[in-house]
């Protein structure tokens, strides 16, 4: 039998690359984002799910270790990369004239793949990374204290360089000026800001029910 702390990582890592996968899918639908009436914002829906992966990496390096993280971030890449391979080669393919879903609104939708899937993926790799070597950094900078504070801090700024390599990716293949790089890092990072106090109870929830899940001689904490 498979012991129940190997079950709980392989189910935060196949939520992970959902996660990744499903965030690149959606990505051309835009949407329409309104706190309370404070804060109103225009984003990918593929920018409203990927900073959920943030958490679940968090988790991983809190229990599990950098290597296991660092295996969850390369396996999540390698399934994007044969997912758009998969997309491409059926969007080849021609769609019958009694299909529900035309040749033009397959390819418009889910065969779209470009230049910016190389920056998409770049940018989850780099901001991962450097997500994990935040976390595990501050957690050893605080003795392990202030779950919150590494959880946060490393989630906000890992996602701003995630904003900042793929903006820097659109302007290179002419899909923005660049000046308007710093104003839009600007103006997502106050999403960044607030998805980062969002996610606090995430992670604390999470952390309770890997807990919950492990036995007490399971749960010991690998950092290398």
């Amino acid at each position: 039998m498979i012991p129940i702390s190997q079950q709980i990582s392989i189910l935060l890592c196949t939520m992970f690359a959902i996660l990744v996968v499903l965030s690149n899918l959606v990505s051309q639908k835009f949407i329409h984002i309104d706190f309370f009436g404070l804060y109103h914002t225009e984003l990918s829906a593929g920018t409203l799910l990927y900073p959920f992966t943030f958490v679940l990496v968090d988790l991983l390096a809190e229990f599990y270790g950098r290597d296991m993280a660092r295996f969850c971030v390369r396996s999540a890449i390698i399934i994007n990369i044969i997912v758009a391979s998969l997309m491409l080669f059926l969007d080849q393919l021609p769609a019958t004239a009694w299909s529900k879903v035309s040749q033009a609104e397959f390819h418009h939708t889910l065969g779209h793949y470009s230049f910016m899937l190389i920056g998409s993926l770049t940018a989850t790799y780099i901001a991962q990374r450097l997500d994990i070597y935040l976390y595990l950094k501050l957690r050893q900078l605080t003795n392990g204290r202030g779950l919150w504070l590494r959880s946060n801090l490393s989630t906000l700024i890992s996602l701003i360089v995630d904003s900042s390599i793929i903006l820097c990716f659109m302007a290179l293949s002419g899909g923005l000026p660049y000046g308007h790089i710093a104003p839009l890092i600007a103006s997502t990072s106050v999403f960044k800001l607030l998805f980062s106090v969002i996610s606090t109870p995430l992670f604390y929830l999470g952390s309770y029910l890997i807990k919950l899940g492990q036995h007490p001689e399971e749960l010991k904490f690998i950092h290398k």
